[in-house]
């Protein structure tokens, strides 16, 4: 009996961690919609971060395969992004507008993406959504 819980408890383990392992950064697995989770920021109060995860609690962004995303806070913004040469950085440039935006890529799982926009120190914390 000790023997067979020992067993369940590493298969259990085991899948917990193998749901939260690192992914290559990678087109494909970029492209699914990522939605506000939390925001990361050694500079901030308490205070000032739970006034920032009010702000973009309807944050989330769309990569989509063909190269085209949404980015939904306040409204749709629609643009196309690519993931550069470094596979560390995305770009995104909106519809109608000449400037480009990039994303630094911190981390990636299957189901969480880690990311800083515009070289800022702030990492947003974004969950996969189903």
């Amino acid at each position: 009996m000790k023997n067979l819980l020992i067993v369940f408890i590493a298969l259990c383990s085991h899948t917990v961690f193998a749901q939260d392992a690192q992914v290559e950064v990678t087109k494909e697995n970029l492209s699914k919609k990522w939605v506000f989770k939390d925001v990361i920021n050694p500079d901030k109060s308490e205070a000032a971060l739970a006034e920032m995860r009010d702000m973009l609690g309807a944050l989330s962004l769309h990569f989509k395969k063909d190269g085209t995303y949404i980015m939904e806070l306040l409204g749709n913004r629609k643009g196309t992004w690519q993931l550069n040469q470094d596979n560390k950085t995305i770009t995104t440039k909106q519809d109608g507008k000449s400037a480009s935006s990039s994303w630094t890529v911190h981390s990636l799982t299957k189901n969480e993406l880690v990311a800083s926009r515009d070289e800022a120190s702030q990492k947003i914390i974004f969950a996969a959504q189903q």
